[in-house]
C-alpha cells in the first residue's frame, strides 16, 4: 500500500462500485450490459413528473444557494408529521436532519460514534455499505444472521451467544427493514424482540427503511418507531428508492428520543452536517413536494410496486424451476438473492468452488 495512503482508505472500495467499473469498460467496447448490482429504480422506472417539475420550479425560482446544514425546515416538518403519526407521539424538526442519501447517514452515524476496535452488530446479508462504513471509521462488526432456511428469519439466540464472548462495548445495531439484498421483511414481533435484546443490553438501534413503501404479496411495513418508543433508536429513509429519484442524493435521519445519548448524537450529526454546508436545495424542494403531494404519489407508488410485485414473483417461480438455484420469494424490495449449487452447474473451464454461494440480483 502506497506510504501516503492511510490505513483506513484501505475500506474506502466497495463491490458495488468495482462492478460498475467493470460495466463501464464493456460499455466503452459497444457491449450491451444489464447492471443488477445496485439498486435504481430511476433507470427503470421515469422518476414521476410530480417531482421533476417541483425540481425545475425550484431552479427556476432561484433556489441554487446553500440551505440549512440541517436541511429546509418544512421538509424537516414534513417528515417529522409523516413519523408523528407512526410513533403516536408529537416529533418536530428538530428530530430530523436531511441528508445525502442514506449513505451519508451511515457515514455520520460511523463518524460520530465509532473509535478504533469499537463494534456494532451487522445482520447478515445485508447492504454493503454497513460493513465497508464501518471499517472505513476503525470499527469491528458482530454478525448476526438471517438464515435462508428458515425463510430469512432472524436468530437472536445465535447473537446473544455471540455477546457473552465480548467485552467491548457495542456502539450500535444496524438493520435493513425491509431487507437489501433479500427483500425480507420483519413482522412487528421480530422488531420487538429486536427492541428488547437492544434495551437488555444498552444498544442504540438503527433501521434502513428505504424500501418502506415497496412491499407487496399482500404484507405491511412496521417501521421500528412504532415499536421502539423510550428506546434510543434512528431511522434511516431517502427520497431515492420508494420517490425513484437515486439522482437527486437526498435522504433523512429521525431520532426521535430525547434521552442524553439521542441528544447528543443529533447535536454531533448536525455539527458534522455543517462541514458540508448544504444538501442540494432544489432537490429537497422536489422532495418536499413528493412526501407533501401524498396523491400523485399514491399513484407513483402503486404503479411501481405492482410491476415489482409481477416480476419478482414470475422471476422466484423460474428460479425455483431450476436445478442449479432457489430462492425464498421476497415480500419486498427490487431484489432477489438467489442460491446457486455449483456441483449441479457446468462451467467451460470448471469451477472452483464447491458448495453453496449466494448472488445478489
Amino acid at each position: 500500500m502506497n506510504k501516503l495512503l492511510s490505513k483506513r482508505s484501505e475500506f474506502t472500495s466497495t463491490s458495488l462500485t468495482n462492478l460498475n467499473k467493470i460495466a463501464d469498460s464493456l460499455e466503452s467496447k459497444g457491449q450491451e450490459v444489464i447492471r443488477l448490482n445496485r439498486g435504481d429504480p430511476a433507470r427503470y422506472f421515469p422518476t414521476p413528473k410530480y417531482i421533476i417539475d417541483a425540481y425545475i420550479k425550484a431552479l427556476k425560482k432561484g433556489k441554487t444557494y446553500y440551505s440549512n446544514p440541517a436541511g429546509l425546515n418544512e421538509l424537516r416538518q414534513a417528515i417529522a408529521n409523516k413519523y408523528s403519526k407512526k410513533r403516536k407521539g408529537a416529533l418536530n424538526e428538530k428530530d430530523v436532519l436531511i441528508t445525502m442519501g442514506a449513505s451519508e447517514a451511515i457515514f455520520m452515524l460511523n463518524n460520530c460514534l465509532i473509535n478504533p476496535n469499537d463494534k456494532a452488530i451487522l445482520f447478515a446479508p445485508y447492504f454493503p455499505s454497513f460493513d465497508t462504513l464501518l471499517k472505513l471509521h476503525g470499527g469491528i462488526p458482530i454478525l448476526g444472521h438471517y438464515h435462508e432456511t428458515n425463510n430469512w428469519n432472524l436468530d437472536l439466540d445465535e447473537l446473544k451467544e455471540q455477546l457473552k464472548k465480548t467485552n467491548k462495548q457495542i456502539k450500535y445495531l444496524i438493520m435493513a427493514n425491509p431487507n437489501n439484498p433479500t427483500g425480507t421483511l420483519l413482522k412487528k414481533k421480530e422488531l420487538k424482540e429486536i427492541v428488547d435484546f437492544a434495551n437488555e443490553h444498552k444498544i442504540f438501534l438503527v433501521s434502513d427503511e428505504v424500501y418502506d413503501e415497496i412491499v407487496y404479496n399482500n404484507n405491511n411495513f412496521t417501521s421500528l418507531v412504532e415499536v421502539a418508543e423510550g428506546i434510543p433508536h434512528m431511522i434511516i429513509n431517502s427520497a431515492s428508492k420508494v420517490f425513484d429519484c437515486t439522482g437527486l442524493r437526498v435522504g433523512f435521519v429521525v431520532i426521535p428520543e430525547q434521552d442524553t445519548n439521542s441528544v447528543a448524537l443529533k447535536e454531533k450529526m448536525l455539527d458534522l452536517a455543517a462541514l458540508r454546508f448544504s444538501v442540494n436545495t432544489p432537490a429537497q424542494y422536489a422532495f418536499l413536494e413528493g412526501i407533501t403531494n401524498t396523491k400523485e404519489h399514491k399513484k407513483a407508488i402503486k404503479i411501481m410496486t405492482n410491476t415489482i410485485e409481477n416480476t419478482s414473483n414470475y422471476a422466484s417461480k423460474i428460479i425455483n424451476e431450476t436445478k442449479t438455484m432457489s430462492v425464498v420469494p421476497p415480500n419486498s424490495t427490487f431484489y432477489l438473492f438467489p442460491k446457486i449449487d455449483f456441483k449441479q452447474t457446468h462451467f467451460k473451464n470448471g469451477c472452483p468452488y464447491k458448495t453453496f454461494f449466494y448472488c445478489e440480483c
